[in-house]
């Protein structure tokens, strides 16, 4: 089952990369546009919190607990009068439904890359260590330093990222 979308909606938009790219400072700028409608990473364990309020307000999400791809095009169906509405997803999440959305000809496909991968890699790293995925506030607290680096461990999260963005 789809739904179709409100007819105040021009574009539907899919965010695809992966994590520590930046991804989440789009959504944000997105969601100050008042034309734009934009959700966070709404596969995400802690999806709630990834949808924007707008949405939430107008749904019952107690109810939400259906299939996946059904749950994201009911996001890409609802407009608060917005005509662009969008969320974010890695290709990791929900595989079945990331090809059907991917293959969407009505779904926009923003895919963003950051080239640096050990910026990326270094990111992930310090995020899996102090538990911190997101900018908290206004103030960063100087970031630890990674005291090891794993030379087989980065090859291999490079490798993983390259092939992700040849597909």
């Amino acid at each position: 089952m789809e739904f179709r979308p409100d007819p105040r909606i021009d574009t539907r938009f899919v965010l695809l990369s992966t994590a520590r790219s930046g991804t989440s400072a789009i959504i944000s700028a997105l969601r100050k546009h008042p034309l734009i409608l934009g959700h966070g990473e709404i596969f995400h364990k802690d999806f709630k919190r990834q949808l924007n309020p707008q949405f939430v307000r107008a749904h019952q999400l107690e109810d939400i607990d259906v299939q996946a791809d059904i749950f994201a095009y009911r996001i890409l169906a609802y407009t608060d009068g917005e005509p662009v509405v969008g969320f974010k997803m890695w290709r990791g999440q929900n595989l079945k439904d990331y090809r059907k959305i991917a293959a969407d000809e009505g779904i926009k496909k923003l895919v963003l890359e950051r080239k640096n991968r050990l910026a990326s890699y270094s990111s992930l790293k310090l995020a899996q260590m102090t538990n911190q995925w997101g900018k908290q506030g206004d103030i960063e607290a100087p970031a630890p330093i990674l005291n090891e680096f794993d030379e087989d461990a980065f090859t291999e999260y490079a490798a993983r990222i390259d092939q992700l963005f040849r597909h």
